[in-house]
């Protein structure tokens, strides 16, 4: 474990996954806006205040270790932030894909039945051992087609489908905040670290 127990121990979670977007604004109010990079995933994690230094300090050791530059595989184990809210009891998906789309024809085993929902809107998936992507809205049975936050990065294909809580990504720390021993074992953390996907 490294920086995966900031994730596990976080006080505070930002998830950005939006577009680095160019706008100008005309004199007549007019904007106009462009697309300018990827929809990586970008995460700032605060760590609470008050965590024993003796428990800490040897996955402060790990973590100090990768520093802010060596890629890491992090994924995020809380259910009510990551979790599966479809409808399915026996999640066993497929995917079909092209790459550079932004939706995926999804199958499951067994087949669900009319009107359950195959992924929720908010749903995390894995496309095989690629990268994680974010369901948009809701996919009821019998519609397959799910739309995703980005394009598809994986090569043209069918893949297996991992979701909820079990997905992760490949990170690297930009930003890693100095820590502070107070009163005797307690340790607090001067900022938030912040974290980029770095895509497979």
């Amino acid at each position: 474990m490294s920086f995966q127990w900031i994730f596990d121990n976080a006080g505070s979670l930002t998830i950005d996954k939006q577009p680095t977007v160019a706008q100008t604004i005309t004199r007549n109010n007019r904007v106009n806006a462009v697309v300018r990079s990827g929809y990586t995933y970008r995460f700032t994690v605060g760590m609470p205040t008050g965590y024993k230094y003796s428990l800490a300090r040897k996955y402060i050791a790990l973590y100090e270790q990768l520093g802010r530059y060596t890629t890491d595989t992090v994924s995020i184990p809380q259910d009510y932030i990551s979790g599966y809210k479809g409808d399915l009891t026996t999640v066993s998906l497929s995917g079909s894909h092209t790459q550079y789309e932004s939706t995926i024809t999804l199958t499951n085993t067994p087949t669900p039945t009319s009107g359950q929902t195959v992924v929720a809107a908010g749903d995390l998936i894995k496309i095989g051992s690629g990268n994680t992507y974010t369901v948009v809205e809701d996919l009821i049975h019998p519609n397959t087609s799910a739309t995703l936050n980005r394009a598809i990065l994986e090569t043209t294909g069918t893949n297996s489908i991992t979701t909820g809580s079990s997905v992760d990504w490949d990170i690297i720390c930009v930003s890693m905040p100095n820590w502070n021993i107070f009163d005797y074992n307690l340790v607090n953390w001067d900022g938030n670290f912040v974290f980029y996907e770095v895509p497979r």
